[in-house]
């Protein structure tokens, strides 16, 4: 057995790394959707870009595509666009300061 000053980094091994990613990903998708719920509740239209705009500010940018990934499909799971039946493409609209764009109209038919 040999001792070693190495310094520590902190890091993670892979594995225990993404069980720790997925016990965030499960309680942050339970959050979201129970917020997102008040669109649905209040027939209020939600529109996809500004909310997950709002919800990448509170994170680091290392983890804005999960972010952005779950709002996405909590978003989805509550109603539709009607304007997804026009045949009309979206806007693209920033959703964080680095770039990043979502191409979806505002869901209004819950």
């Amino acid at each position: 057995l040999a001792l070693r000053s190495e310094e520590v980094t902190g890091e993670l091994p892979p594995d225990l790394e993404f069980e720790e990613f997925n016990e965030i990903r499960e309680q942050l998708a339970a959050l979201i959707e129970q917020a997102l719920q008040v669109y649905q509740q209040q027939k209020t239209p939600l529109n996809l870009g500004m909310v997950m705009r709002e919800y990448l500010i509170q994170y680091p940018r290392a983890r804005h595509f999960d972010v952005a990934r779950i709002v996405v499909d909590q978003a989805v799971r509550l109603g539709v666009a009607e304007a997804d039946f026009s045949g009309l493409h979206a806007e693209w609209q920033a959703i964080n300061d680095y770039g990043a764009k979502v191409q979806a109209h505002v869901i209004d038919k819950y």
